[in-house]
């Protein structure tokens, strides 16, 4: 029961945020099958367990805060980190799951046969398209349209896209991107995008998760039960120094109140992973992109993937894949050890450009 310090009050909203790591408990075979799994998937072919229960994002947000050290801050943190004693799981979080579960189970067992069936299918039409496309990193026609919808006073090829007026039109839920989106077009891009030159993305970009299909709903509802967000991730950030560090940019929302004690208001950096650039997983054999690994890092996101192509200066097209040993809903997303890495959703990536344009305006008429 939460007491009367304010401390308490603020750690107990918090709270609501914080969700074990299954629904009903994880037992010591579930448990060994997850490590078993972490294994197959770490590139060094070793970690450490995962937790039984996982912290809520503001706990990981303000655990990794070195500039701050006051003590509410301190003993705030100290009741989170309790929570194996005070926050368990409640009643309210099993039903949730267990509904969720109910609701997606045949939504993604449908979309999981019917994705691997296409692939079988399509994978010569998508060869004998390809072969017809021109290798380009920023003249796609799916880039094309995207620049002509956010600016169309701009030249292409001459212009960065602009970044603050592509988030404050809320092109990311614009019906091209959303209920309209040219799949075909897209795909185009990233076919185009390839090969890389190699230079991994440096700075923070915003992002949103392209379409309008089921999987798309279950990645922008997923995390509203631990961030109180509708559409909480909200783009990356690659280090500066180093660029094979990245984080992703997550919107918290604990009311306004604690938003504005914490500088909540932005997003926040969590679910960190390593860049590099590595053979893709997408239907183009012998290509590569730049690939965000989660299987070193111990949260929830460990056995997703995300790779990535440059498809205009400062934009970057992304795909994400369900990697072997994903396993969510009680196992109704899952992918087996062994299995081909699963697609899942398309993302995009907006910022500042980090070269020059490829048109200079002596050569634009």
């Amino acid at each position: 029961m939460c007491g009367r310090r304010s401390w308490v009050v603020v750690a107990c909203v918090l709270a609501l945020g914080v969700s074990s790591g299954s629904a009903v408990g994880v037992s010591s075979d579930e448990g060994d099958a997850k490590t078993q799994r972490r294994s197959l998937l770490s590139s060094a072919g070793q970690s450490s367990p995962p937790p039984e229960s996982a912290p809520s994002p503001f706990f990981e947000w303000a655990n990794g805060i070195n500039d701050i050290d006051t003590p509410f801050l301190s003993a705030l943190l100290d009741v989170i980190q309790s929570r194996d004693s005070l926050f368990q799981t409640s009643i309210y979080e099993r039903i949730t799951n267990r509904v969720a579960t109910y609701i997606f189970s045949n939504l993604l067992r449908l979309n999981m046969t019917s994705s691997a069936s296409e692939t079988t299918g399509s994978w010569a039409a998508m060869q004998r398209r390809a072969d017809t496309l021109a290798p380009t990193t920023w003249n796609s026609t799916f880039m094309q349209n995207v620049y002509a919808e956010v600016d169309p006073q701009a030249l292409f090829g001459q212009d960065p896209l602009n970044a603050t007026k592509f988030m404050v039109d809320d092109m990311c839920n614009a019906p091209m991107l959303r209920s309209e989106l040219n799949t075909t077009l897209l795909d185009d891009a990233y076919w185009q995008a390839s090969p890389l030159s190699g230079e991994l993305p440096s700075g923070c970009y915003s992002g949103c998760i392209l379409g309008s299909g089921s999987y798309e709903a279950i990645a922008r509802t997923y995390g509203i039960r631990r961030s109180f967000q509708f559409n909480s991730w909200r783009g990356k950030c690659f280090d500066e120094i180093d660029g094979s560090e990245v984080t992703n940019l997550i919107k918290l929302n604990y009311g306004a109140v604690i938003n504005r004690i914490f500088g909540l208001n932005d997003p926040v950096e969590l679910y960190p992973g390593k860049a590099s650039v590595a053979t893709s997983n997408f239907n183009q054999p012998g290509t590569s992109s730049i690939v965000v690994d989660y299987s070193d890092h111990n949260h929830e996101f460990e056995y997703f993937r995300d790779e990535l192509r440059p498809i205009y200066p400062g934009v970057w097209l992304g795909k994400m894949y369900a990697m072997p040993g994903t396993s969510m809903f009680g196992g109704v997303l899952q992918v087996p050890i062994g299995a081909a890495p699963v697609f899942t959703v398309n993302f995009i990536l907006v910022g500042e450009p980090q070269i020059d344009m490829p048109l200079s305006s002596s050569t634009v008429r």
